[in-house]
């Protein structure tokens, strides 16, 4: 039997992290204006080209939290349908992917391989699966401090990771943490 995850109730729901991240745009919107003391001595164009530049920092930074709260969800999901034992199919399911990962606990089982696993054996799109492992490439090179070329076409936005999430969150048992 695997080990119980040690939840520890800090996470943030995906609606919730995107409505930090559009108050982080708002508030960005209005401190980087031509008014504001700070910026005295800059043209329009360099306090516009300063806005832009911290509103992809602030979307980085909302998409790691979010492929890292979809991260979560997955492994909770598991750690919910192991311990609770629900009896519907796909928790059956899971239940035996998680039992192929013999010896090795939820939070360290390979998400790649998780992913397409669970998603694989609910008939989802496959198309969900590959964006998923694509998301999951952009997480890896944002994490790891974008030192190297994102190889993996255009980076996708929050609101391409937002939709997937919303998709998965459908897919995934509900449960109060």
């Amino acid at each position: 039997m695997v080990n119980q995850l040690s939840k520890s109730g800090k996470h943030r729901a995906f609606d919730e992290i995107s409505r930090i991240f559009e108050e982080r745009k708002y508030a960005l919107k209005e401190f980087f204006v031509p008014k504001n003391r700070y910026f005295m001595g800059f043209s329009e164009n360099e306090i516009q080209e300063q806005l832009i530049e911290h509103i992809r920092e602030a979307e980085y930074d909302a998409c790691l939290t979010l492929l890292a709260a979809i991260e979560a969800a997955f492994r909770i999901d598991c750690d919910y349908c192991c311990r609770k034992r629900p009896k519907t199919p796909r928790a059956k399911t899971v239940r035996k992917i998680v039992q192929t990962f013999e010896g090795i606990s939820i939070d360290r089982i390979n998400l790649s391989k998780l992913f397409e696993q669970l998603l694989a054996d609910q008939s989802v799109n496959r198309s969900i699966v590959n964006r998923l492992k694509q998301f999951f490439k952009f997480r890896h090179w944002l994490a790891h401090g974008r030192y190297w070329t994102f190889k993996s076409g255009e980076p996708p936005t929050f609101g391409e990771i937002y939709k997937l999430a919303q998709v998965i969150d459908g897919l995934l048992f509900t449960y109060s943490f």
